[in-house]
């Protein structure tokens, strides 16, 4: 499989993720399938931009886009959300993404111990990839919740735990 690596999303990445957002498939696996107006992703975006309790990373494969990924803070979890374009589903790079977006929090070295991702009952596909890198799963009323513990390698961050 080719290189897959994360660069922050820009301002300039706006129209960009709001085709990949508006995408049938998409709007089908999310939990809001309405279309998105444009003036309400606007919005959307440029505060999820600015905020510190979030980030998102264009994938690429070299230099071409094939998906998107975003980690919201809340406390000691990161709650993740990632899609893959149309032309790149099916290839397994749900399961990098995952893998590039952990990396992405111990990175961070912050105080996040547990990776969340919500997925719907039918998308069987998440459900495998959040499977495969090792996510625990549970019912949470109409969707599955994954959660994947963090091991505290840092001493510091062990002090900070207790």
């Amino acid at each position: 499989m080719e290189k897959i690596w994360l660069r922050p999303m820009q301002i300039d990445d706006m129209d960009l993720i709001y085709q990949w957002a508006n995408e049938p498939e998409c709007r089908k696996n999310s939990f809001h399938m309405e279309k998105i107006p444009y003036e309400d992703h606007k919005k959307w975006f440029q505060a999820k931009l600015i905020s510190k309790y979030c980030d998102m990373f264009v994938a690429c494969r070299e230099k071409t886009p094939i998906g998107q990924i975003r980690l919201e803070y809340e406390g000691d979890k990161a709650l993740i959300s990632y899609s893959v374009t149309k032309e790149e589903r099916g290839r397994g790079y749900g399961g990098v993404l995952l893998k590039l977006a952990e990396e992405k929090v111990r990175d961070k070295k912050i105080n996040i111990h547990v990776l969340e991702g919500l997925v719907k009952e039918h998308n069987i596909a998440s459900q495998r990839k959040f499977e495969e890198m090792g996510y625990d799963k549970q019912k949470k009323g109409s969707c599955f919740c994954y959660q994947k513990r963090l091991e505290v390698k840092n001493e510091n961050m062990v002090r900070m735990l207790k």
